[in-house]
């Protein structure tokens, strides 16, 4: 994880909203204070100091943020989340180290570690919904400066793919860590709209088992036939069927399906 801030930042040649930059050029050179400082918080992270990593991202994202590099902004964001997320995971293996080795009742501890994991959980969440905000925003600002031709294939930016990968961040840690199904699965839909078809599809596919994770089956129908469609679109017509087929299972179990499934087909 820990190269990837570098990598994403150095190579993307994306810079914010604004900025003098011309097309292809890179905003932060290697001799940069904010390039050696993304390379400070990387090192950090390759020899496990989280707490190093996490203060270093913070700095240079006031450094991004002030100078409106949107797509720099973004990835800080995502990895300040992941710092925070990681931090968390430490405490709580303390936590139960301390409580096997019989050093610490279990009341003693699990209340202030869940209360600290909950701030944690709380900002990094934060975090990833301004991550997401500012890829949109750069996103819509490239899509500003060029026009594609009308009926040109689809050309997905780095910035739109930035933001898909926070939408999955934070739509796992929305469902797998809170509970929160639907709002990952709304998040997910979402970010459907501006990907490639196959792209795409995975996330309504996705998107789909989160509402049936909170019981809203016919949202769940709904999506996965969606995701199914898509599939049939890019030639992947094996993805399609299994999709067709959890709709159909689902959607005759509910009362009057058979009538469903005939207006769904």
């Amino acid at each position: 994880v820990g190269g990837a801030a570098a990598e994403a930042l150095l190579a993307s040649g994306q810079g914010g909203a604004g900025t003098a930059q011309g097309q292809g050029s890179v905003q932060y050179r290697h001799d940069s204070i904010e390039a050696q400082i993304l390379a400070l918080a990387d090192g950090c992270l390759s020899m496990k100091d989280v707490e190093g990593a996490l203060a270093s991202y913070k700095l240079v994202r006031d450094d991004f943020k002030s100078d409106k590099a949107l797509v720099h902004l973004g990835v800080c964001q995502v990895m300040v989340a992941l710092c925070l997320l990681a931090l968390e995971g430490e405490q709580i293996d303390s936590a139960d180290g301390a409580i096997l080795g019989g050093k610490l009742g279990k009341h003693d501890q699990r209340s202030p570690i869940q209360g600290g994991g909950r701030a944690a959980r709380r900002e990094a969440e934060e975090c990833l919904r301004a991550a997401i905000q500012a890829f949109q925003q750069a996103s819509q600002a490239s899509q500003a400066r060029h026009h594609p031709k009308a009926g040109a294939p689809k050309d997905v930016a780095t910035s739109t793919r930035q933001a898909t990968r926070a939408s999955l961040l934070l739509a796992t840690l929305l469902g797998g860590l809170q509970g929160r199904h639907w709002e990952a699965a709304d998040l997910l839909v979402r970010a459907s709209r501006d990907e490639s078809p196959l792209c795409s599809a995975v996330l309504l596919e996705q998107a789909a088992w989160h509402y049936r994770a909170h019981s809203f089956d016919r949202k769940f129908a709904f999506h996965i036939i969606l995701a199914g469609i898509k599939y049939q679109t890019v030639g992947l017509d094996p993805h399609a069927v299994r999709c067709f087929r959890s709709a159909k299972a689902l959607v005759y179990g509910l009362s009057g399906g058979h009538k469903e499934w005939v207006h769904i087909g």
